[in-house]
């Protein structure tokens, strides 16, 4: 399936200036960073989605990480998996 990812972008930004605690548009619109394989940009997206606390917590945590990752940020990301283990020591993930 294609999408236009400027439309799903616009979209969620949009979201984001209604409801500027929506954790879940900022993980949405870090995929569309990830995608472009901008991840500093989708980083920061999720860091900010982490920052308002949201059902889409663990999401996040992986996000995080993957972008992490993609930018060589090791240490970063070991630190990111350390924190969701200590948010949430009962989730599988």
């Amino acid at each position: 399936m294609d999408f236009d990812l400027d439309k799903v972008g616009s979209a969620y930004r949009s979201v984001l200036e209604l409801d500027p605690e929506n954790g879940i548009a900022y993980n949405n619109l870090a995929l569309v960073f990830m995608r472009r394989r901008r991840f500093a940009e989708a980083e920061s997206l999720v860091t900010r989605g982490l920052a308002v606390g949201n059902p889409g917590t663990s999401t996040l945590f992986i996000n995080a990480v993957e972008s992490q990752v993609a930018q060589g940020k090791m240490a970063a990301a070991n630190a990111s998996v350390a924190e969701f283990a200590r948010r949430a020591p009962a989730n599988p993930t």
